[in-house]
């Protein structure tokens, strides 16, 4: 038993005086995704990508390229305009989310 942490971290969130964050472990997989080969590495990635977005709500809005290359009759192309997008959204910094306060 721990008694007396300072944050905690639960449900792949991390709780702290700070408010709620991201757990850097998961921040850290996103940035350092390796390359995409296929459809299920970026299946993979915005996995990821997707239980984060809680923490910054417009982040799925950048994923325009990415997104077109998930569906089912599209031929596998990773042009400019997809790396692009999947650099912005690697690129993104992942907010504390505030504790709510109750008046």
């Amino acid at each position: 038993m721990h008694l007396a942490l300072t944050e905690v971290n639960y449900l792949g969130d991390v709780m702290s005086q700070r408010g709620i964050e991201p757990d850097p472990q998961k921040v850290k997989a996103i940035n350092e995704f390796g390359v995409r080969k296929c459809r299920e590495d970026l299946q993979r990635f915005f996995g990821m990508v997707t239980y984060l977005a809680k923490f910054i709500p417009s982040l799925l809005i950048s994923t325009h390229f990415p997104c077109q290359l998930l569906k089912q009759d599209t031929t596998w192309l990773w042009d400019k305009s997809t790396e692009r997008d999947f650099d912005l959204i690697k690129r993104k910094k992942f907010p504390s989310r505030q504790a709510g306060r109750q008046s």
